[in-house]
C-alpha cells in the first residue's frame, strides 16, 4: 500500500476521534473496524465514522426534542361547574271513577312527556294517584293507585326508564269533602307527578 494511502486512513481515524465527546458511556470494542459513532449537541444528534481500536468514548444513542414553543403548551380548560338538581311538578287529570286517560287527559300526558325530553337529564319520578271523595275508601285506593299506574306506563312507552320510577296511592287517596263543587272534584281526580331533573 502507498504511503500516500496509509496516511489518508490515518487522518480520517484521526478526524473520527478527535469528534467524539468524553465523560460517555463506552461499548464494547472490536479493534480494526470503523463504526458510525452519534456525536451529542444541544438539539440534534451529529454521526461521524470513528476507527474502533482508536476512539475510547462514545455517546448515548438518544436524541433530543426540542422545547415545545409557547404556542405549542396545552389549553387547560376549566372544569364545567355541576348543574343543581331540580323537582319539577306535573298533574294529569282523569274522569270521574276512570283510571284510563281522555283526550284531556292525553293532552297533559304528552305536554308532560315534552318537557320531561328537554331536560338535560331525568333522575327519579314519582308517581302518585288520588281520586275526589265520593266512593268507598277501598275503591278509592284502587283507583288512585291504577291512576298512577296508567302514568307510568304512558311515560314508558316514551322511552322513560320504569327503574326511575315509582307509584303509589296518596294518602290520604281520597281527600276533601262532598260539599266542594263539580271544579274541585274535577282538580282532585289527578295523578301527581314529580320529576328530579338537571336542567
Amino acid at each position: 500500500m502507498s504511503r500516500c494511502v496509509i496516511a489518508t486512513l490515518a487522518v480520517v481515524g484521526l478526524v473520527g476521534c478527535a469528534s467524539q465527546p468524553s465523560g460517555v458511556d463506552s461499548q464494547v470494542k472490536q479493534p480494526g473496524k470503523f463504526v458510525s459513532t452519534q456525536v451529542a449537541t444541544p438539539v440534534a444528534p451529529e454521526f461521524v465514522l470513528c476507527r474502533d481500536d482508536g476512539c475510547k468514548d462514545r455517546t448515548t444513542k438518544v436524541i433530543a426534542l426540542p422545547k415545545p414553543s409557547a404556542s405549542e403548551n396545552p389549553r387547560v380548560v376549566p372544569l364545567a361547574t355541576p348543574q343543581p338538581d331540580r323537582v319539577d311538578r306535573y298533574a294529569v287529570h282523569f274522569r270521574v271513577g276512570q283510571h284510563r286517560l281522555d283526550s284531556q287527559g292525553m293532552t297533559e300526558i304528552t305536554e308532560v312527556i315534552q318537557a320531561l325530553k328537554r331536560r338535560k337529564s331525568v333522575k327519579r319520578i314519582a308517581i302518585a294517584g288520588r281520586t275526589d271523595p265520593t266512593g268507598s275508601l277501598k275503591f278509592n285506593q284502587r283507583l288512585a293507585l291504577l291512576r298512577a299506574e296508567e302514568v307510568k306506563r304512558h311515560l314508558e312507552s316514551s322511552g322513560f326508564d320504569s327503574a326511575l320510577m315509582t307509584v303509589q296511592a296518596h294518602s290520604p287517596c281520597c281527600d276533601g269533602d262532598l260539599s266542594e263543587s263539580p271544579e274541585q272534584m274535577q282538580v282532585r281526580r289527578r295523578a301527581d307527578i314529580q320529576v328530579v331533573v338537571t336542567y
